[in-house]
C-alpha cells in the first residue's frame, strides 16, 4: 500500500516534535485545551510528541492563515529559536490556501491539520486490502485539492508528515490526474476482499 501522508515517517526521521495550534473564543479556552490534549494523543499514536501548544483567541478564524498574521510571525520565530520542531498541527481543518500561506511564513516545517493526522493514523493501522484501499481513497479525496503548486516543496521534503502515500512529490499535474482517476476507485472497492500482503 502506498504510504498515505508520511506523518509517521517524518516524525521518526526528524525529532518527532510538533507545535499544536487551536483557535478559541475567550470563553472557550478550556474546551480548546481539552481538544489539544486529544490532538496530542493522536500525535503520540502517529509517533510524535508535543513540543508546545498555542491557543489563539479570535472571534472567527482568519481566512488567510486561520490564526492571523501576527500569531503566525510569533510561531515562526518560536520555531526558529527552538530548532527542534518539525511539524505544526492545527486542531481544525485548514483550507488549501491556509496551508500554503502558513508554510510560506513558517518555513522549514510541515503544516497539517487534524484530518491529515487522523488519515495517517488510519493508514498505519489498515491491514486488509479493502481497508487499505478505503484509506487511500480518503487520503486522495482529502489531499487532491491541497496539491496544487506543492511539487517542488514536497519533493524537497523527501517524505514525512503530510506527504505519505499516493500524494507525495505532487504537483498540479498530479492533482489533475488524481481528480480524473479518483472516481474509478469506488468500482475497485467491492471487489477487493483480499487479505493484506
Amino acid at each position: 500500500m502506498p504510504e498515505n501522508l508520511n506523518i509517521t515517517n517524518e516524525l521518526q526521521n526528524g525529532n518527532g516534535k510538533a507545535l499544536l495550534v487551536a483557535v478559541s473564543t475567550v470563553d472557550e479556552n478550556e474546551r480548546a485545551n481539552r481538544s489539544l490534549d486529544e490532538l496530542a494523543g493522536l500525535l503520540e499514536t502517529a509517533g510524535g510528541s508535543e513540543a508546545a501548544r498555542v491557543i489563539q483567541n479570535r472571534q472567527t478564524p482568519d481566512k488567510a492563515t486561520y490564526i492571523g498574521s501576527g500569531k503566525v510571525q510569533e510561531i515562526a520565530e518560536f520555531i526558529k529559536n527552538d530548532g527542534d520542531i518539525s511539524l505544526v498541527v492545527f486542531d481544525n481543518e485548514l483550507t488549501p490556501s491556509q496551508i500554503a500561506n502558513l508554510e510560506k511564513e513558517i518555513q522549514g516545517v510541515r503544516v497539517i491539520d487534524r484530518t491529515m493526522l487522523i488519515l495517517d493514523i488510519f493508514a498505519l493501522h489498515a491491514v486488509t486490502g479493502e481497508g487499505k484501499l478505503q484509506v487511500e481513497i480518503a487520503c486522495l479525496r482529502y489531499t487532491a485539492p491541497r496539491l496544487t503548486g506543492r511539487g517542488k516543496e514536497l519533493s524537497r521534503l523527501g517524505g514525512g508528515i503530510g506527504t505519505r502515500g499516493p500524494v507525495n512529490r505532487s504537483s498540479k499535474a498530479t492533482a489533475d490526474i488524481l481528480n480524473a482517476v479518483l472516481p474509478r476507485f469506488p468500482r475497485r472497492l467491492p471487489k477487493s476482499n483480499a487479505p493484506a500482503t
